[in-house]
């Protein structure tokens, strides 16, 4: 496997990436991982070295504004769902350039935050990203906003402060909270994204009620819900993670090469998986 850093630039921000490559000199089909909040492309790397040995180009990289990420160029206090969107955009353009992968069969796969930034941008960006995957996706993110909750902060005054502090580390600006409300018209964007999504979404997950990946396969033309049963947010144990794995490589393998048509339509019914 080989490992290739790269920033890319745009205006001030600084976007750190890197990729996992095949060691063959043949041009892969792409993976492109979206972190979580708070977290960082090396939290993702068992992710990326597996979907990299199933013969896969990966590319991993921070948002910027993160927090503890090696991205740079936003802060913290103006980090937001839509501006990691932005970064998505910035990833795409830039992968899309490279002549050493196959960028015309590209995918993202997007936890928890960047689960909810992978599906807007793809929304958007639909004709070039050919597949969606989503691991915990965070589309309760705009609801929680709105009543004035982040994880374990909540708002106690009328109107939204000009910072406060998450997780007793992370310190967000008021932008954080206005971009996720603007937000909430979520299940209109998803709608129209016409390709194959695999959701991945634990039932017992404390952070993100997996009412809400039900909700979104429901939406999504043909998405497959897979529910590890009694599993939490994150994939704490090595089995969740493991089973995760499993899962992505077999939808990859089932809609490599074949068209969007081919992947079937939502039957009304979600699939469930036991670990």
């Amino acid at each position: 496997m080989i490992h290739r850093g790269v920033y890319i630039r745009r205006g001030k921000v600084n976007i750190h990436g890197k990729w996992l490559l095949p060691e063959d000199e043949e041009k892969h089909p792409v993976v492109i991982i979206c972190h979580e909040f708070g977290m960082h492309m090396r939290s993702k790397a068992v992710y990326g070295e597996a979907i990299c040995n199933a013969g896969y180009a990966v590319f991993l990289f921070d948002f910027c504004g993160s927090g503890i990420g090696t991205s740079y160029g936003r802060k913290s206090v103006d980090m937001s769902s839509k501006t990691e969107v932005s970064d998505l955009y910035l990833v795409l353009d830039y992968v899309k350039k490279c002549d050493f992968v196959d960028a015309s069969d590209l995918t993202i796969l997007g936890c928890s935050q960047g689960g909810f930034v992978a599906a807007m941008a793809s929304a958007k960006r639909k004709r070039e990203v050919k597949r969606l995957i989503l691991f915990y996706p965070g589309f309760s993110m705009p609801d929680k906003a709105s009543e004035g909750e982040v994880l374990d902060w909540k708002q106690e005054t009328k109107e939204a402060p000009e910072t406060f502090t998450v997780l007793k580390r992370f310190k967000l600006g008021r932008r954080f909270l206005t971009d996720a409300r603007a937000m909430r018209n979520w299940r209109e964007r998803i709608h129209n994204y016409p390709n194959p999504v695999l959701i991945i979404h634990g039932t017992a997950d404390r952070t993100v009620d997996i009412e809400y990946a039900r909700d979104a396969a429901r939406l999504y033309p043909r998405a497959r819900l897979v529910e590890i049963l009694g599993g939490d947010h994150l994939f704490p144990t090595e089995e969740e993670r493991a089973f995760a794995i499993e899962e992505t490589l077999r939808f990859l393998k089932e809609t490599q090469g074949k068209k969007a048509e081919d992947f079937p339509l939502k039957t009304g019914e979600d699939e469930e998986r036991v670990i």
